[in-house]
């Protein structure tokens, strides 16, 4: 038993896609009354992306990439919720980010730049904002919610991918 821990312990983490990981529709921050677990559900595909994180993931990593088409430099703000089970979502992060040039594969430019406008998180969460045409991270602590909900609330790239990775 003590093996298989070490083991996963170690284990290289990935970055993974979800099963609908491109926002394709702009959609307006969630109010108070849209916040609970159906109404969420229900939001179209094109306009979310829903993560949903394997039990005992204590932290993850965030990154984004747009459409190659937009010009270096191009903002665009999303907002994050949480969610533990089937209860109402809590919005704990509005971030700019920041089209760069480097290239994530034919179609797509990774975001370089970060910047948190309202973080309203448990703990504090880090930024990697190296701006220098890699790709630019957030990296919170899970606290044990299992599904994350990223929107975007003002986008000019045409479309906006999302993938994580444990950490």
């Amino acid at each position: 038993m003590r093996q298989q821990l070490q083991d996963k312990f170690l284990a290289q983490s990935y970055w993974q896609a979800p099963l609908n990981n491109l926002i394709t529709i702009e959609q307006a921050l969630l109010g108070p009354t849209a916040l609970d677990y159906d109404s969420v559900d229900s939001l179209a595909d094109a306009n979310k992306v829903l993560i949903e994180v394997p039990n005992g993931v204590l932290a993850m990593e965030l990154r984004f990439f747009g459409d190659n088409g937009a010009a270096e430099n191009t903002e665009d703000i999303v907002q994050l919720y949480a969610c533990a089970g089937r209860d109402n979502y809590r919005h704990f992060a509005q971030l700019t980010i920041i089209i760069g040039t480097a290239d994530y594969g034919t179609l797509y430019h990774f975001h370089d730049g970060i910047k948190e406008v309202n973080e309203q998180w448990l703990t504090k969460p880090a930024v990697s904002n190296p701006a220098n045409n890699t790709f630019g991270s957030y990296a919170f602590n899970t606290h044990a919610y299992d599904k994350f909900l990223v929107i975007a609330s003002g986008k000019n790239c045409t479309t906006i991918g999302v993938e994580w990775r444990q950490l």
